[in-house]
């Protein structure tokens, strides 16, 4: 495996026939002297990444739909989920005393039996930003009494 910075994928490679995907293009903003590139506009470079295995991560942002339908395959359906994530925030003084070691304080929730978790970061002025969250439809309360 390999972790390349700087690199935007542009789009898909395929093999000759047009029945795998063999790779991405890859738009190089720094380019290293152990990666065989050609030039490219604006000072850049373009590289074709070979992999057996190549993986979208970009979520909402992906265009892998609009470069396969390039490639003429179909795209695939979309799914959504939808995990009904809430959360809620207030700001506060913390008390005078308060002496912390951390620069922040997360609680994690542990699905599926905890839906809430939270943090707290200190922020300018000396004050505290503390945050709520929940899942699964169990949204954090947002007045101050709940909070």
């Amino acid at each position: 495996m390999e972790f390349l910075e700087g690199a935007s994928v542009i789009g898909l490679l395929a093999n000759e026939a047009k029945t795998q995907v063999i790779g991405v293009s890859a738009q190089i903003r720094k380019p290293s002297n152990d990666n065989p590139i050609a030039d490219y506009p604006n000072g850049e470079t373009l590289s074709e990444l070979h992999a057996d295995l190549v993986v979208d991560a970009s979520g909402k942002a992906s265009h892998t739909p609009q470069w396969l339908q390039a490639l003429g395959y179909e795209p695939p359906q979309e799914t959504e989920v939808n995990a009904f994530v809430g959360y809620t925030a207030r700001i506060y003084q913390p008390p005078s005393n308060a002496s912390v070691d951390w620069k922040l304080l997360f609680i994690q929730p542990n699905p599926p039996q905890d839906h809430r978790g939270g943090a707290i970061f200190p922020i300018e002025d000396n004050r505290w930003i503390v945050s709520l969250m929940g899942g699964d439809r169990d949204y954090p309360p947002t007045d101050e009494a709940g909070f």
